[in-house]
């Protein structure tokens, strides 16, 4: 079925088993989120690129379950179930009831954008706290998500290769294309800064640091919702926003330092946005 004609179907409030005024659209590159006041529904688009593979209504409904699962850990309030997406017999597309099966979505609960931790830090709101809190539940759970067991050649795979894609997918642009030396020192460097950081992968390999996380941890992904700090993911049940302060560091070599406690990280955007002075953030 052409997903287009999904989208049309699924933006009129009688698609969903429950009271809906109304229905709003947010795109990302990979996923339609539905936005109908209590619940979202989160749609994996039809695409393939070098990092996700949502070709197939099979690998997307193996996706979703997936994501239901990972996030679950997290915030199961938030992550509620994964439905299915039927064609009726007069031919609607609509969420769950009888009919064909043609797609599958997360379900969430929808929250206000305003409770985003990154408004809240903006609008001067948001307590110290409540971080401090979550940073130690956040280490809880993750000393005791799954462990990554896997060889060190793996580590090429998992962690220069995912880099690597990206300049193969810069050269075959035209702009790539005319700035090949600029790309090609790029990847040099990149190739470089991995080897000189392959002993400290391998270390944290070997003693469990690599897990099942969330990787994706910053302002724009934490709401506060019922007085508690909850993780979501971009595109979920809020409006995907691509700014926000790092809470967890993405970059491999500052990612690296193992005297980062996790109420350092929780503290650092506080200090990014000028927020209390060094010794009562570390206090708090």
């Amino acid at each position: 079925m052409a997903q287009p004609e999904l989208v049309e179907h699924l933006l009129r409030p009688e698609a969903y088993p429950h009271p809906c005024r109304a229905v709003r659209l947010v795109e990302t590159h990979i996923s339609w989120v539905f936005l109908t006041g209590d619940y979202a529904y989160k749609v994996k688009k039809p695409v393939l690129f070098s990092f996700v593979d949502f070709s197939t209504a099979r690998l997307r409904k193996h996706y979703c379950e997936e994501e239901l699962r990972c996030n679950r850990a997290f915030s199961p309030e938030l992550y509620l179930d994964v439905v299915e997406i039927v064609r009726d017999v007069e031919g609607r597309i609509r969420v769950g009831g009888t009919g064909e099966v043609v797609e599958h979505a997360v379900k969430m609960r929808q929250f206000p954008q305003s409770s985003a931790l990154d408004r809240l830090l903006v609008a001067g709101v948001l307590e110290p706290g409540g971080l401090s809190r979550f940073g130690l539940e956040l280490a809880t759970l993750h000393a005791g998500l799954p462990r990554l067991e896997a060889p060190d050649d793996e580590l090429d795979r998992r962690i220069l290769g995912p880099v690597l894609d990206n300049f193969a997918t810069l050269r075959a642009t035209r702009a790539g294309g005319d700035r090949s030396d600029i790309l090609q020192r790029l990847e040099s460097a990149s190739k470089d800064a991995f080897d000189g950081k392959r002993t400290a992968f391998s270390r944290r390999l070997a003693k469990g640091f690599v897990r099942e996380c969330h990787g994706d941890l910053h302002l724009s992904n934490l709401a506060l919702i019922d007085g508690t700090v909850t993780v979501m993911n971009p595109g979920s049940a809020g409006a995907p926003r691509q700014h926000g302060i790092q809470l967890i560091f993405q970059q491999p070599a500052a990612a690296l330092n193992p005297r980062w406690t996790a109420g350092r990280i929780v503290e650092e955007p506080l200090q990014i946005a000028g927020r209390l002075d060094a010794a009562t953030r570390r206090r708090r």
